[in-house]
């Protein structure tokens, strides 16, 4: 068997790049089996332990499935599927405070961009689905609203054009919905909002408000009075207790 000549530095990453160049010009199907760790340390003079760690870092990128038992398999690349992948560890971890800094920088971020790159069509798309969000106020259930500020949002992002904006908010969602309710309570009591729909100063109606703010900036193409207030605002919810209480 013909064995490959490579530079001792860095040896494991040299094998691991060569690998993966295959599998993303499909030398390697989808599902077919790579050479076992034996074979690998054969065909390039190293240690099995090498060719271990090998397969662990194609692994980590998504690029192969280990079976044990079976052997390595090459997988078809899917970036979305290795986001997911990753912040399903995230989620894992005690990461409140990373989404929390994530958030108060992506948000505005993705506000500025929409606001460049808006058309007639996104500000009318866009105004309809905060008319949903004023409206989903005076349901008697807290998720509709919730639903209605996940749907502008993700608006939001498809408006930048970014493909890859869109994916990340998608899959950042997933990771913030479990406390998003939590987030609304604390922003009520840090402004001494109302937890009653019956309410002028009901939390949900004073948020939808917020909300035109940032409709407003991306149809002027001026995000200053959101960006000016946003970064105060979130910070402010670190340090303010959850209520015990919940919407009335």
């Amino acid at each position: 068997m013909e064995k490959n000549t490579l530079v001792r530095k860095n040896i494991s990453d040299q094998i691991a790049d060569i690998l993966k160049e295959k599998i993303i010009r499909h030398e390697y199907a989808d599902g077919e089996k790579l050479p076992g760790e034996n074979e690998l340390a054969e065909i390039y003079g190293v240690s099995r332990m090498t060719a271990r760690t090998v397969f662990q870092k194609l692994c980590s990128l998504g690029l192969v499935e280990i079976r044990n038992g079976e052997g390595t398999f090459a997988k078809s690349f899917d970036l979305k599927d290795y986001f997911q992948q990753a912040l399903s560890f995230m989620n894992e971890q005690n990461t409140t405070e990373d989404i929390r800094e994530f958030r108060r920088y992506f948000e505005p971020m993705c506000n500025e961009l929409a606001s460049q790159k808006r058309t007639e069509k996104d500000i009318e798309e866009l105004t309809k689905l905060y008319d949903e969000l004023v409206r989903s106020c005076d349901s008697n259930d807290v998720m509709d609203f919730l639903e209605a500020d996940y749907n502008f949002h993700r608006y939001i992002c498809r408006t930048t054009g970014n493909p890859i904006i869109i994916m990340i908010y998608e899959m950042f969602m997933n990771l913030v919905k479990k406390d998003y309710e939590d987030t609304l309570k604390k922003y009520a009591v840090l402004n001494n909002y109302s937890f009653s729909n019956k309410d002028e100063n009901y939390a949900l109606r004073m948020s939808a408000k917020l909300h035109r703010n940032i409709l407003d900036g991306i149809i002027s193409q001026d995000m200053t009075e959101f960006n000016d207030s946003w970064p105060t605002l979130s910070r402010k919810y670190d340090y303010v207790p959850l209520p015990d209480r919940d919407w009335e």
